[in-house]
């Protein structure tokens, strides 16, 4: 079990890592607001895995409500960091909540097809 979730942890932080700096740099951030957006995914990503793994896998509780949940409170969480510590950062909370549609939109479909 420990396994998995080290698994789990490693892949998705890094596929969020490259999906969404991939996505900042479209969304035209540059600089400090790109390293701010990687150190929040370093503290954002590990604790939704987490949450989600014990939650889903060990507590049993069914991801459709679990999952929106854990989501949502990203969402906020990076929607306040970006608002309060990005220098340069249009529409943060527009960004948070469109950067984490694109990350976990695209964990879902590459999860369907791999």
């Amino acid at each position: 079990m420990a396994a998995a979730l080290a698994q789990s942890l490693i892949v998705s932080l890094l596929l969020t890592l490259a999906l969404e700096e991939l996505f900042a740099l479209v969304w035209g951030l540059r600089g400090r607001d790109l390293k701010l957006v990687f150190l929040i995914n370093l503290l954002t990503n590990p604790l939704a895995v987490s949450a989600h793994f014990a939650l889903c896998r060990l507590w049993g509780l069914p991801e459709i409500p679990v999952v929106p949940v854990i989501e949502s409170l990203v969402v906020l969480t990076e929607g306040v960091c970006c608002r309060s510590l990005g220098e340069k950062i249009r529409h943060p909370w527009a960004f948070a909540l469109a950067v984490n549609l694109f990350s976990y939109g695209t964990g879902v479909l590459l999860q369907a097809i791999l």
